[in-house]
């Protein structure tokens, strides 16, 4: 019995950590806003005990920091840390899509069009929180293809920590046509297994959308 109240207890935090995960992707948070387990618990209809097991787990990812004994904060970032973590990120996406063409690996690429499609959904609803999940499911999709799932890891990572920098931003994103979006570009590079091209569109994807980003936000 005490082994089952356990695997409960875990299911609990694993769906707090995956809620509040989602949310910072997704903006709702703002860079420096505090979140306290008391706070939270009416919100997410779950008890205060997982959620803290699951801010302890942010905290560990470096999604959020200790702000006190019972509270943490979402880190902020400066302009100069985004760049070069998105810069970062484009090498390692590029390395990976042409290692992925170039050894002529199978391609789930139905997998990664159903992602692209939901994503395609719901920033046509406007809902651009949730566009911005997919975004992230859509590139640690893919990077898990080469088998190195520590990669995939870091980039879904810094997509997490982009949402509350994003967050601020909403009012001057750019709407764009979601068929000539760098997704749908993408995935026809992948098709057609044109490896220069995915990877140029990768790597133009990741540095305008962070370069647009970093001169919107302040020093």
């Amino acid at each position: 019995m005490q082994m089952t109240q356990s695997v409960e207890a875990l299911d609990y935090t694993n769906q707090a950590f995956a809620i509040l995960r989602n949310k910072i992707t997704a903006g709702d948070f703002k860079p420096g806003e505090v979140l306290k387990a008391t706070a939270l618990a009416p919100k997410l209809g779950v008890s205060q005990t997982p959620i803290r097991e699951a801010l302890i787990r942010l905290a560990e990812k470096d999604y959020v920091e200790k702000n006190g004994s019972r509270s943490y904060i979402i880190k902020q970032f400066n302009k100069l840390q985004y760049l070069q973590l998105s810069e970062i990120r484009a090498d390692l996406e590029a390395k990976i899509v042409r290692t992925l063409l170039s050894e002529e690996r199978e391609l789930d690429l139905p997998s990664l069009v159903t992602i692209f499609e939901k994503q395609r959904v719901a920033m046509d609803a406007g809902n651009y929180g949730l566009g911005l999940i997919f975004n992230r499911d859509f590139h640690g999709h893919y990077l898990r293809w080469s088998g190195i799932p520590q990669v995939a890891d870091f980039v879904e990572n810094i997509c997490v920590i982009a949402g509350p920098i994003l967050s601020n931003l909403r009012e001057h994103r750019v709407t764009t046509v979601m068929d000539n979006h760098f997704h749908s570009q993408f995935l026809k590079a992948l098709k057609d297994r044109d490896c220069d091209r995915a990877v140029a569109i990768i790597r133009t994807d990741i540095i305008e959308n962070a370069s647009r980003t970093c001169a919107l936000m302040h020093d």
